[in-house]
């Protein structure tokens, strides 16, 4: 399936995400995300970008847009 990468950084206000469980939260202003990205639960509503990540046999990359 490979590695996927998410930006912790809510999309409403830019505040940093926590996790609980299976559930990404924002303490600010309690918007919830799958761990996907997707909104769950607002004020945001925008999902969570998603990094490119590359593998090679050694090493993984991410890249920040």
């Amino acid at each position: 399936k490979g590695i996927s990468a998410l930006l912790m950084c809510c999309t409403h206000k830019q505040c940093s995400l926590k996790k609980a469980g299976q559930v990404l939260f924002c303490p600010c202003h309690r918007s919830e995300f799958d761990i996907q990205g997707k909104v769950l639960k607002g004020p945001a509503t925008k999902d969570l970008q998603n990094l490119v990540v590359k593998e090679d046999e050694l090493k993984v990359y991410i890249y920040l847009k």
